[in-house]
């Protein structure tokens, strides 16, 4: 290629260069004599691909710091959370240390004035004696209510036995009148000591609920 094309060749700038382009390869020619410049197709798409890549770069640069800044924030509330539980065990602690006190105070005074007199433990004791012989079975209240079934079941042939014994014995009139007397009183007495001990149960039962 001699000079006349050589001339001619840098006068058009190639197909898809402009002439400002064009002009502006021929000056940044570092060495016009030997090196003639030469079109490189898809270099401004490159150029272009390279810039959005730096742009990509400082983009996911600037996403990453803000991750190792809010993790770092993360790690502060962490911290300052953890800071918070301590103390709320603590706290739970203490107070249900307290808590624990607080029964054990209520209890000893519960305690304290339950306990009873000495007085108090007799009379509880009497009254229990006496409710166990009336209300047990086989004792004074089950005694009086068979002796009673057996009077009344049993009359005719007690009055029998009565006059058979007045004639053994030469009983007088007088004296069988003052014997049937005698036992219709005792009948009597054993039928209101029964109703009273029956009545008076529900009263024993009571008292004995209370100094339990």
């Amino acid at each position: 290629m001699d000079e006349t094309d050589i001339q001619k060749y840098l006068s058009h700038p190639p197909l898809g260069f402009t002439e400002t382009e064009w002009k502006e390869a021929i000056i940044l020619n570092p060495e016009p004599n030997k090196l003639l410049p030469y079109p490189v197709y898809g270099f401004k798409d490159l150029a272009e691909r390279k810039h959005r890549q730096i742009v990509e770069a400082d983009l996911q640069k600037k996403a990453f710091d803000t991750l190792v800044s809010r993790r770092k924030a993360v790690i502060q509330e962490l911290s300052e959370i953890e800071g918070l539980r301590k103390i709320f065990v603590q706290d739970s602690t203490r107070l249900r240390h307290r808590i624990m006190r607080i029964i054990a105070f209520m209890h000893a005074q519960n305690t304290k004035n339950s306990l009873m007199t000495i007085e108090e433990e007799t009379v509880r004791n009497r009254v229990d004696t006496i409710s166990m012989c009336v209300n047990a079975p086989d004792k004074l209240l089950d005694r009086l209510e068979v002796v009673r079934n057996f009077l009344k079941t049993n009359k005719s042939k007690l009055e029998e036995s009565k006059r058979e014994f007045n004639k053994a014995h030469g009983l007088t009139e007088d004296e069988a009148s003052g014997l049937k007397r005698y036992l219709n009183r005792r009948q009597q007495e054993l039928e209101a000591l029964t109703k009273t001990l029956k009545q008076n149960a529900n009263d024993v039962e009571i008292m004995l609920q209370h100094l339990r």
